[in-house]
Protein backbone atom coordinates (compact mmCIF):
# COMPACT_ATOMS: atom_id res chain seq x y z
CA UNK A 1 0.00 0.00 0.00
CA UNK A 2 1.48 3.59 -1.31
CA UNK A 3 1.69 5.90 1.43
CA UNK A 4 -0.08 9.20 1.29
CA UNK A 5 -0.52 11.81 3.66
CA UNK A 6 -4.09 12.64 2.59
CA UNK A 7 -5.13 9.63 1.95
CA UNK A 8 -7.44 8.45 5.23
CA UNK A 9 -9.38 11.26 7.20
CA UNK A 10 -8.12 10.16 10.43
CA UNK A 11 -4.37 10.43 12.03
CA UNK A 12 -4.60 7.08 13.16
CA UNK A 13 -5.26 5.48 10.03
CA UNK A 14 -1.87 7.17 9.03
CA UNK A 15 0.19 6.15 11.81
CA UNK A 16 -1.10 3.01 11.04
CA UNK A 17 -0.05 3.14 7.79
CA UNK A 18 3.62 4.10 8.63
CA UNK A 19 4.17 1.73 11.04
CA UNK A 20 4.84 4.30 13.93
CA UNK A 21 4.03 2.61 17.09
CA UNK A 22 4.71 5.78 19.18
CA UNK A 23 2.21 8.14 17.70
CA UNK A 24 -0.14 5.06 18.05
CA UNK A 25 0.70 5.31 21.43
CA UNK A 26 0.18 8.96 21.55
CA UNK A 27 -3.20 9.15 19.95
CA UNK A 28 -4.74 5.94 21.82
CA UNK A 29 -3.82 7.93 24.89
CA UNK A 30 -5.63 10.88 23.55
CA UNK A 31 -8.66 8.42 22.85
CA UNK A 32 -8.31 7.26 19.09
CA UNK A 33 -10.59 4.94 18.28
CA UNK A 34 -8.68 1.53 16.19
CA UNK A 35 -11.98 0.60 14.90
CA UNK A 36 -12.95 4.00 13.46
CA UNK A 37 -13.77 3.10 9.83
CA UNK A 38 -13.60 6.13 7.41
CA UNK A 39 -13.62 6.12 3.42
CA UNK A 40 -10.07 6.24 1.42
CA UNK A 41 -10.11 10.22 -0.18
CA UNK A 42 -10.40 10.11 -3.91
CA UNK A 43 -9.23 12.79 -5.69
CA UNK A 44 -12.32 11.52 -8.32
CA UNK A 45 -15.81 12.41 -7.57
CA UNK A 46 -16.62 8.96 -6.74
CA UNK A 47 -15.97 8.57 -3.48
CA UNK A 48 -19.29 7.09 -2.39
CA UNK A 49 -17.41 3.71 -4.29
CA UNK A 50 -14.92 3.81 -2.01
CA UNK A 51 -13.97 1.42 0.53
CA UNK A 52 -13.85 1.90 3.81
CA UNK A 53 -10.99 0.55 6.39
CA UNK A 54 -10.22 1.06 9.90
CA UNK A 55 -6.35 1.25 11.34
CA UNK A 56 -6.33 -1.68 12.40
CA UNK A 57 -7.58 -3.05 8.56
CA UNK A 58 -4.30 -1.04 7.28
CA UNK A 59 -1.76 -2.13 10.06
CA UNK A 60 -2.62 -6.29 9.43
CA UNK A 61 -2.04 -4.82 5.23
CA UNK A 62 1.10 -3.53 5.81
CA UNK A 63 2.16 -6.43 8.03
CA UNK A 64 3.33 -5.18 10.81
CA UNK A 65 2.94 -7.94 13.77
CA UNK A 66 4.14 -5.60 16.48
CA UNK A 67 1.91 -2.86 16.01
CA UNK A 68 -0.70 -5.25 14.89
CA UNK A 69 -0.10 -6.90 18.36
CA UNK A 70 -0.01 -3.69 20.37
CA UNK A 71 -3.93 -2.72 18.52
CA UNK A 72 -5.13 -5.82 19.65
CA UNK A 73 -4.23 -5.16 23.13
CA UNK A 74 -5.46 -2.26 22.58
CA UNK A 75 -9.13 -2.98 21.97
CA UNK A 76 -8.97 -3.34 18.46
CA UNK A 77 -11.55 -5.43 17.31
CA UNK A 78 -10.31 -8.73 15.22
CA UNK A 79 -13.45 -9.28 13.46
CA UNK A 80 -13.89 -6.22 12.30
CA UNK A 81 -15.28 -6.35 8.74
CA UNK A 82 -14.86 -2.86 7.01
CA UNK A 83 -17.62 -1.73 4.16
CA UNK A 84 -16.98 -4.84 1.90
CA UNK A 85 -17.36 -7.42 4.76
CA UNK A 86 -13.46 -7.83 4.53
CA UNK A 87 -11.94 -8.95 8.32
CA UNK A 88 -8.15 -8.67 9.06
CA UNK A 89 -8.08 -12.32 8.51
CA UNK A 90 -9.41 -12.09 4.76
CA UNK A 91 -6.52 -9.04 4.43
CA UNK A 92 -3.58 -11.28 5.63
CA UNK A 93 -4.61 -14.86 3.67
CA UNK A 94 -3.95 -12.98 0.74
CA UNK A 95 -0.17 -12.13 1.45
CA UNK A 96 2.87 -14.40 2.92
CA UNK A 97 2.16 -13.55 5.99
CA UNK A 98 1.26 -16.73 8.10
CA UNK A 99 2.46 -15.33 11.84
CA UNK A 100 0.35 -12.94 11.84
CA UNK A 101 -2.30 -15.86 10.80
CA UNK A 102 -1.30 -17.71 13.54
CA UNK A 103 -1.51 -14.72 16.03
CA UNK A 104 -5.31 -13.34 14.61
CA UNK A 105 -6.61 -17.30 14.58
CA UNK A 106 -4.71 -17.87 18.32
CA UNK A 107 -6.68 -14.37 19.29
CA UNK A 108 -9.70 -15.45 18.14
CA UNK A 109 -10.36 -14.34 14.20
CA UNK A 110 -13.11 -16.45 12.38
CA UNK A 111 -11.69 -18.33 10.00
CA UNK A 112 -15.05 -18.54 8.32
CA UNK A 113 -15.98 -14.87 7.79
CA UNK A 114 -17.36 -13.97 4.39
CA UNK A 115 -17.09 -10.91 2.65
CA UNK A 116 -19.47 -8.87 0.57
CA UNK A 117 -18.78 -12.40 -2.30
CA UNK A 118 -18.82 -14.76 0.66
CA UNK A 119 -15.59 -15.27 0.06
CA UNK A 120 -13.80 -16.35 2.77
CA UNK A 121 -10.10 -16.60 4.35
CA UNK A 122 -9.09 -19.50 2.95
CA UNK A 123 -10.50 -19.46 -0.68
CA UNK A 124 -8.66 -15.97 -1.30
CA UNK A 125 -5.81 -18.18 0.48
CA UNK A 126 -6.07 -20.94 -2.30
CA UNK A 127 -6.67 -18.31 -4.98
CA UNK A 128 -3.48 -16.75 -4.08
CA UNK A 129 -1.54 -19.57 -3.95
CA UNK A 130 -0.38 -20.04 -1.00
CA UNK A 131 0.06 -23.05 0.11
CA UNK A 132 1.28 -22.18 3.96
CA UNK A 133 -1.83 -19.95 4.49
CA UNK A 134 -4.06 -22.99 3.53
CA UNK A 135 -2.46 -25.25 5.93
CA UNK A 136 -2.57 -22.65 8.47
CA UNK A 137 -6.52 -21.71 7.82
CA UNK A 138 -7.38 -25.42 6.81
CA UNK A 139 -7.37 -26.37 10.63
CA UNK A 140 -9.97 -24.16 11.77
CA UNK A 141 -11.70 -23.31 8.85
CA UNK A 142 -15.21 -24.88 7.21
CA UNK A 143 -13.10 -26.52 4.03
CA UNK A 144 -15.98 -26.87 2.04
CA UNK A 145 -17.37 -23.67 2.52
CA UNK A 146 -19.20 -21.90 -0.94
CA UNK A 147 -18.62 -18.38 -2.34
CA UNK A 148 -21.03 -16.66 -4.07
CA UNK A 149 -20.68 -18.56 -6.91
CA UNK A 150 -21.08 -21.80 -5.11
CA UNK A 151 -17.65 -22.57 -5.19
CA UNK A 152 -15.47 -24.08 -2.57
CA UNK A 153 -11.95 -23.57 -2.44
CA UNK A 154 -11.39 -27.02 -4.31
CA UNK A 155 -13.14 -25.38 -6.94
CA UNK A 156 -11.00 -22.60 -6.98
CA UNK A 157 -7.74 -24.22 -6.80
CA UNK A 158 -8.88 -26.61 -9.57
CA UNK A 159 -10.05 -24.15 -11.92
CA UNK A 160 -6.71 -22.66 -11.69
CA UNK A 161 -4.65 -25.21 -11.86
CA UNK A 162 -2.93 -24.97 -8.14
CA UNK A 163 -2.09 -28.44 -7.79
CA UNK A 164 -0.22 -28.26 -4.79
CA UNK A 165 -3.33 -26.63 -3.56
CA UNK A 166 -5.77 -29.20 -4.96
CA UNK A 167 -3.26 -31.93 -3.08
CA UNK A 168 -3.50 -30.19 0.63
CA UNK A 169 -7.57 -29.61 0.18
CA UNK A 170 -8.00 -33.04 -0.92
CA UNK A 171 -5.65 -34.86 1.99
CA UNK A 172 -8.00 -32.50 4.29
CA UNK A 173 -10.76 -34.20 3.08
CA UNK A 174 -12.46 -31.88 1.19
CA UNK A 175 -15.76 -32.92 -0.79
CA UNK A 176 -14.42 -33.85 -4.21
CA UNK A 177 -18.11 -34.01 -5.95
CA UNK A 178 -19.97 -30.56 -4.36
CA UNK A 179 -21.40 -28.92 -7.67
CA UNK A 180 -21.40 -24.91 -8.50
CA UNK A 181 -24.17 -22.78 -9.65
CA UNK A 182 -22.90 -24.01 -13.20
CA UNK A 183 -23.16 -27.46 -11.75
CA UNK A 184 -20.05 -27.52 -11.81
CA UNK A 185 -17.57 -29.77 -10.11
CA UNK A 186 -13.85 -29.10 -9.18
CA UNK A 187 -13.20 -31.90 -11.78
CA UNK A 188 -15.02 -30.12 -14.55
CA UNK A 189 -13.49 -27.22 -13.70
CA UNK A 190 -9.98 -29.18 -13.93
CA UNK A 191 -11.05 -30.50 -16.93
CA UNK A 192 -12.51 -27.50 -19.00
CA UNK A 193 -8.89 -25.96 -18.05
CA UNK A 194 -7.05 -28.82 -19.18
CA UNK A 195 -5.17 -28.99 -15.87
CA UNK A 196 -3.89 -32.53 -16.13
CA UNK A 197 -1.65 -32.42 -12.32
CA UNK A 198 -5.17 -31.45 -10.71
CA UNK A 199 -7.27 -33.73 -12.45
CA UNK A 200 -5.05 -36.79 -11.60
CA UNK A 201 -5.41 -35.99 -8.06
CA UNK A 202 -9.06 -35.43 -8.18
CA UNK A 203 -8.87 -38.80 -9.76
CA UNK A 204 -6.90 -40.57 -7.38
CA UNK A 205 -9.67 -39.15 -4.33
CA UNK A 206 -12.13 -41.16 -6.51
CA UNK A 207 -14.01 -37.59 -8.31
CA UNK A 208 -17.03 -38.65 -9.96
CA UNK A 209 -16.41 -38.89 -14.13
CA UNK A 210 -19.94 -38.99 -14.39
CA UNK A 211 -21.64 -36.16 -12.50
CA UNK A 212 -23.44 -33.69 -15.41
CA UNK A 213 -23.50 -29.81 -15.09
CA UNK A 214 -26.29 -27.56 -15.73
CA UNK A 215 -25.96 -28.56 -19.61
CA UNK A 216 -26.20 -31.80 -18.87
CA UNK A 217 -22.28 -32.61 -19.47
CA UNK A 218 -19.97 -34.85 -17.42
CA UNK A 219 -16.05 -34.35 -17.17
CA UNK A 220 -16.01 -37.57 -19.18
CA UNK A 221 -17.85 -36.09 -22.01
CA UNK A 222 -15.51 -32.57 -21.60
CA UNK A 223 -12.13 -34.47 -21.74
CA UNK A 224 -10.00 -34.87 -24.86
CA UNK A 225 -6.17 -35.81 -25.18
CA UNK A 226 -4.39 -37.40 -22.08
CA UNK A 227 -7.14 -36.30 -19.52
CA UNK A 228 -9.30 -38.67 -21.53
CA UNK A 229 -6.96 -41.67 -21.41
CA UNK A 230 -6.46 -40.84 -17.59
CA UNK A 231 -10.56 -41.11 -17.79
CA UNK A 232 -10.62 -44.12 -19.14
CA UNK A 233 -8.20 -45.65 -17.31
CA UNK A 234 -9.91 -45.48 -14.03
CA UNK A 235 -12.93 -46.46 -15.80
CA UNK A 236 -11.83 -49.63 -16.48
CA UNK A 237 -10.13 -50.10 -13.53
CA UNK A 238 -13.28 -49.74 -11.54
CA UNK A 239 -14.75 -52.35 -14.15
CA UNK A 240 -12.09 -54.70 -13.10
CA UNK A 241 -12.29 -54.54 -9.29
CA UNK A 242 -16.35 -54.44 -9.94
CA UNK A 243 -16.93 -51.29 -8.52
CA UNK A 244 -20.47 -49.79 -8.59
CA UNK A 245 -19.51 -46.69 -10.84
CA UNK A 246 -22.14 -44.03 -10.22
CA UNK A 247 -23.08 -43.88 -13.96
CA UNK A 248 -25.81 -40.78 -14.78
CA UNK A 249 -27.99 -40.31 -18.07
CA UNK A 250 -28.71 -37.53 -19.33
CA UNK A 251 -32.72 -38.06 -19.74
CA UNK A 252 -34.44 -35.50 -17.61
CA UNK A 253 -37.77 -37.64 -17.85
CA UNK A 254 -39.38 -38.93 -14.75
CA UNK A 255 -38.20 -42.47 -16.12
CA UNK A 256 -34.35 -41.91 -15.37
CA UNK A 257 -33.07 -43.08 -12.51
CA UNK A 258 -29.61 -43.85 -10.90
CA UNK A 259 -28.56 -47.30 -12.05
CA UNK A 260 -28.42 -49.91 -9.35
CA UNK A 261 -25.29 -52.59 -9.11
CA UNK A 262 -27.27 -55.64 -10.88
CA UNK A 263 -28.40 -53.31 -13.54
CA UNK A 264 -24.97 -52.54 -13.93
CA UNK A 265 -24.19 -55.95 -13.70
CA UNK A 266 -26.88 -56.52 -16.37
CA UNK A 267 -25.65 -54.04 -18.61
CA UNK A 268 -21.83 -56.10 -18.24
CA UNK A 269 -23.27 -59.26 -19.00
CA UNK A 270 -25.19 -57.34 -21.97
CA UNK A 271 -21.46 -56.15 -23.42
CA UNK A 272 -20.34 -59.39 -22.71
CA UNK A 273 -22.72 -61.26 -25.37
CA UNK A 274 -22.67 -58.51 -27.50
CA UNK A 275 -18.95 -59.30 -28.29
CA UNK A 276 -19.60 -62.66 -28.54
CA UNK A 277 -22.65 -62.50 -30.64
CA UNK A 278 -19.83 -60.12 -32.77
CA UNK A 279 -17.23 -62.75 -33.27
CA UNK A 280 -20.15 -65.46 -34.23
CA UNK A 281 -21.30 -63.11 -36.81
CA UNK A 282 -17.58 -62.38 -38.19
CA UNK A 283 -17.10 -66.52 -38.58
CA UNK A 284 -20.75 -66.93 -39.82
CA UNK A 285 -20.00 -64.06 -42.40
CA UNK A 286 -16.65 -65.52 -43.67
CA UNK A 287 -17.40 -68.32 -45.77
CA UNK A 288 -14.89 -71.20 -46.07
CA UNK A 289 -14.93 -72.33 -49.41
CA UNK A 290 -14.12 -69.39 -51.81
CA UNK A 291 -15.82 -71.71 -54.53
CA UNK A 292 -18.43 -70.98 -52.74
CA UNK A 293 -18.37 -67.24 -53.29
CA UNK A 294 -18.18 -67.07 -56.70
CA UNK A 295 -20.94 -69.14 -57.62
CA UNK A 296 -23.07 -66.14 -56.11
CA UNK A 297 -24.61 -62.90 -57.59
CA UNK A 298 -23.40 -59.18 -56.88
CA UNK A 299 -26.97 -58.99 -55.55
CA UNK A 300 -26.64 -62.12 -53.92
CA UNK A 301 -23.17 -61.29 -52.32
CA UNK A 302 -24.74 -58.02 -51.44
CA UNK A 303 -27.52 -59.52 -49.08
CA UNK A 304 -25.61 -61.72 -48.03
CA UNK A 305 -22.89 -59.49 -46.42
CA UNK A 306 -25.05 -56.43 -45.76
CA UNK A 307 -27.69 -58.09 -43.47
CA UNK A 308 -29.36 -54.72 -41.86
CA UNK A 309 -28.19 -54.41 -38.22
CA UNK A 310 -29.57 -52.15 -35.29
CA UNK A 311 -27.49 -49.65 -33.91
CA UNK A 312 -28.09 -49.42 -30.41
CA UNK A 313 -29.10 -46.58 -27.94
CA UNK A 314 -25.80 -44.51 -27.46
CA UNK A 315 -25.62 -42.78 -24.02
CA UNK A 316 -22.41 -40.68 -23.81
CA UNK A 317 -22.29 -40.58 -19.83
CA UNK A 318 -22.98 -44.82 -19.88
CA UNK A 319 -19.53 -46.66 -20.61
CA UNK A 320 -21.31 -49.63 -21.60
CA UNK A 321 -23.28 -47.93 -24.13
CA UNK A 322 -19.39 -46.85 -25.47
CA UNK A 323 -18.95 -50.61 -25.53
CA UNK A 324 -22.25 -51.43 -27.22
CA UNK A 325 -21.42 -48.79 -29.81
CA UNK A 326 -18.37 -50.09 -30.53
CA UNK A 327 -19.36 -53.58 -31.11
CA UNK A 328 -22.00 -52.72 -33.71
CA UNK A 329 -19.08 -50.14 -35.47
CA UNK A 330 -16.99 -53.05 -35.60
CA UNK A 331 -19.93 -55.47 -37.05
CA UNK A 332 -20.26 -53.29 -39.51
CA UNK A 333 -16.80 -52.85 -40.48
CA UNK A 334 -16.97 -56.55 -41.01
CA UNK A 335 -20.03 -56.44 -42.89
CA UNK A 336 -18.87 -53.70 -45.70
CA UNK A 337 -15.59 -55.41 -45.58
CA UNK A 338 -17.29 -59.05 -47.05
CA UNK A 339 -19.88 -56.86 -48.90
CA UNK A 340 -16.38 -55.37 -50.91
CA UNK A 341 -14.87 -58.67 -50.78
CA UNK A 342 -17.74 -60.33 -52.28
CA UNK A 343 -18.05 -57.83 -54.93
CA UNK A 344 -14.65 -58.06 -55.43
CA UNK A 345 -14.89 -61.82 -56.24
CA UNK A 346 -17.69 -61.67 -58.49
CA UNK A 347 -16.08 -59.20 -61.13
CA UNK A 348 -13.17 -61.63 -60.58
CA UNK A 349 -15.24 -64.72 -61.79
CA UNK A 350 -16.53 -62.87 -64.46
CA UNK A 351 -13.33 -62.12 -65.81
CA UNK A 352 -12.48 -65.42 -65.70
CA UNK A 353 -15.33 -66.38 -67.55
CA UNK A 354 -14.59 -63.96 -70.02
CA UNK A 355 -11.01 -65.49 -70.53
CA UNK A 356 -12.87 -68.75 -70.06
CA UNK A 357 -14.93 -67.79 -73.54
CA UNK A 358 -11.75 -66.14 -75.40
CA UNK A 359 -9.70 -68.97 -75.12
CA UNK A 360 -12.18 -71.45 -76.51
CA UNK A 361 -13.03 -68.81 -79.41
CA UNK A 362 -9.00 -69.30 -79.85
CA UNK A 363 -9.02 -72.81 -80.31
CA UNK A 364 -12.09 -72.81 -82.51
CA UNK A 365 -10.20 -70.31 -84.50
Amino acid sequence: MEFDLFSYFSPMHCACETGNIDIVKLLLDYRADPNLIMQQRRKLPTERLGVYWSPFHIACECGNIELVKFLVDNRADINLPNSHGVSPLHIVSQHPMPELITFLLDNGANPNAKDKDRETPLVLAARARLSVNVELLITEANIDEKNIHDDTPLHVASSLGFSEIVDILIRNNAKVDIPNKDGNTPLHLAVISKHKECVSFLLDAHADVFVLNNKRQSSFVLSSGEITTMMKKVIEKAGRENKNLRVKTADKTPRSTKKTPSQINNQREKARLAQTRTQKTKADRVPDDAQSISQKSRSDATSVAAKPLKRPIFDENDMYSYMDTINFILEEAQMNFNRELLVVQQEMDNLHRDLEKYGAIEENA
